[in-house]
């Protein structure tokens, strides 16, 4: 079920969020999408082209909301973008790591970035019985989070988007990637972030609960919906109980700007 029906209303919730930011900073800020690049179903939609909320552009308009308001909150602390135009568009289908980021002067905002593979396998092996939601979701091993928050300016990561997506099973080259990635980029993220604009299944919390247990950084779910599964809370408890930092926000709705920025802030100020 598709949380948001009115074709019109959600594109005016979207578009005026990204005036709001174009009049603060005086630069344009652009919707990226074009072919497999970025959010192509949500730039046409936006730009009048589908006039129908397919699957895709639920989510996607989701994800880019949870991003411009992050923006807004980055900007709340005095920082500012570091560069004339603002393309906001995932780095997940483009061809170079350098495409998907936000440059601040103080942080950067990644937008689906390809992280390195991790093995599925020694974690379930060593949290399954623990953890009531961390399933077996499957051979795929998913490596894009829908956005980072890092401390510092990283115009590019270490690992190629190319080069990932060929050893997406984890093998030596996979394990010493991930090792570079705790050493260069793992200190400065503030939060791994992943966003579902539909009520979540059980392997959509199984994958948030491998990003937090792979990368070990500060991990925040944010969703569109309430959480029907509250044990799921109780696998959170755990997860802190062992060091880790998780955090998930409820009813993070499209068009809901005060409320979206108020639950947003604690975790930005942090």
């Amino acid at each position: 079920m598709l949380f948001n029906t009115n074709p019109q209303l959600l594109r005016n919730f979207i578009e005026n969020q990204r005036r709001i930011l174009e009049a603060r900073t005086n630069r344009k800020i652009y919707i990226y999408g074009s072919g497999r690049q970025g959010w192509g179903a949500l730039s046409s939609f936006l730009n009048g082209f589908d006039d129908k909320i397919t699957r895709a552009i639920s989510k996607q308009a989701h994800e880019c909301w949870v991003i411009l308001i992050l923006l807004e909150l980055l900007l709340d602390k005095g920082d500012f973008f570091t560069e004339d135009y603002v393309f906001v568009q995932p780095a997940r289908g483009a061809p170079y790591q350098n495409d998907g980021r936000i440059l601040l002067k103080e942080h950067t905002v990644w937008i689906e970035p390809w992280l390195p593979p991790y093995n599925k396998k020694k974690i379930l092996q060593k949290y399954g019985s623990k953890l009531r939601f961390l399933i077996n979701t499957g051979e795929t091993i998913h490596t894009t989070p829908d956005a980072l928050l890092i401390s510092g300016r990283f115009p590019s990561l270490p690992f190629p988007a190319f080069a990932l997506h060929a050893f997406i099973e984890f093998e030596d080259i996979g394990e010493q990637k991930l090792l570079e990635f705790e050493q260069k980029v793992k200190p400065n993220i503030k939060w791994l972030i992943e966003c579902k604009d539909q009520i979540p299944t059980h392997r959509d919390l199984a994958q948030f609960l491998f990003y937090v247990l792979a990368y070990k950084v500060p991990s925040l779910l944010i969703l569109q919906t309430p959480l029907p599964q509250k044990t799921f809370y109780n696998d959170v408890k755990l997860l802190r109980n062992l060091g880790f930092t998780v955090e998930v926000i409820e009813n993070f709705k499209v068009g809901q700007r005060n409320l979206c920025l108020r639950n947003l802030k604690v975790f930005v100020d942090c």
